[in-house]
């Protein structure tokens, strides 16, 4: 089942503070079963609040329960799951949002989106790239190692094959990628018009590095193991080449659709319910 928005209005006598508090409640409870690693780092609750939003949503009122709706829907993912946009907002795109705020950020999303692809905003795109890209990269790693690690303890195979055993000490001697700090949109909305220098940047340089390592020895390991143990190559579905990657972002064309979809709920004084 995806995450959808549906248009929706408020009750006539609905209050509209107990509407609010219902919807934050309900957009926590929603962050609280993700399970997105890129998402960690700007969520990090603890234990605490963790319970205690568990003990409030037992006796919270029903988002639902507040608001009329037209059924006619749209995927979250349109904003959620696109990479222009900041990690904080994506995020945020993940509730429900009134009929008071859609106006400004739907026109928040639009100027965001039509500056990136004005060339705008390159910076902080480059510096999600890395920060994404070192977490894809580690799990490779790590998923690897566990790969040896788990076949070494279930199966003879190493011992038997000197140039498996090789392959194997090799790659539980590799470096784990350590990961970058992700990156914070108020450190970077104000340089719009900063460009990276990705070609000197150690980061980036280190990043290209460490996979080309990883696919070298994934390639052996894939060549002396059984099919069931065989990882897929990182390039199957990740890119690790910034040029690629910020050519990709300029032709994403998605959001174009989801803002003519939305237009006329917004002008019709509509909100967005996030149901999934």
């Amino acid at each position: 089942m995806g995450v959808d928005w549906y248009p929706c209005k408020l009750e006539a006598d609905v209050d509209r503070n107990l509407f609010e508090v219902a919807a934050e409640l309900n957009h926590r409870c929603f962050l609280f079963h993700q399970t997105r690693p890129e998402w960690y780092p700007y969520i990090n609750w603890s234990a605490q609040e963790r319970d205690r939003l568990q003990e409030e949503s037992k006796n919270s009122a029903a988002v639902d329960d507040f608001l009329l709706f037209k059924m006619n829907s749209h995927r979250v993912t349109v904003i959620g799951n696109c990479v222009v946009f900041p990690a904080e907002w994506r995020i945020d795109a993940f509730r429900t949002i009134p009929p008071w705020e859609l106006p400004q950020t739907i026109e928040k999303w639009k100027n965001h989106f039509h500056e990136v692809q004005s060339g705008k905003h390159r910076n902080y795109l480059y510096e999600w790239f890395l920060y994404e890209s070192t977490l894809e990269l580690r799990n490779g790693y790590l998923q690897l190692i566990e790969l040896v690690n788990d076949l070494e303890n279930e199966d003879a195979a190493p011992k038997k094959n000197e140039q498996l055993a090789k392959v194997c000490r090799g790659i539980k001697s590799l470096a784990i990628p350590s990961l970058l700090p992700h990156p914070l949109w108020p450190d970077w909305e104000s340089k719009a018009d900063q460009l990276p220098r990705f070609q000197t940047d150690p980061r980036y340089l280190n990043l290209s590095s460490q996979y080309e390592t990883l696919e070298e020895y994934n390639a052996q390991w894939n060549q002396y193991v059984r099919v069931r143990k065989r990882m897929q190559p990182l390039s199957g579905f990740t890119q690790f080449d910034w040029v690629k990657y910020e050519e990709a972002m300029v032709s994403i064309h998605w959001p174009i659709e989801f803002f003519e979809w939305v237009e006329p709920y917004v002008s019709k004084g509509f909100g967005l319910y996030r149901d999934c």
